[in-house]
C-alpha cells in the first residue's frame, strides 16, 4: 500500500494563534535533567506513567 502525498489540511486559522513565548519555555526548563528514556519500537503500543 502506498500513501499519497497531498497538501496539508489546516483545521484552524493559524493567523489567529498568539506567538509562542519561547523565553518562558526556556526558563521553565532550567534545572531539568534527564533521568531515563522510554523506547517504543515501531508498531508497538506501550504506556508509561509520569509522577505529578
Amino acid at each position: 500500500m502506498r500513501h499519497r502525498i497531498g497538501a496539508p489540511v489546516i483545521c484552524y486559522p493559524v493567523n489567529n494563534l498568539p506567538p509562542a513565548d519561547v523565553a518562558a519555555y526556556s526558563a521553565a526548563r532550567n534545572g531539568w535533567r534527564k533521568v531515563t528514556d522510554v523506547r517504543v519500537p515501531p508498531r508497538e503500543a506501550r504506556c508509561f506513567e509520569v509522577p505529578a
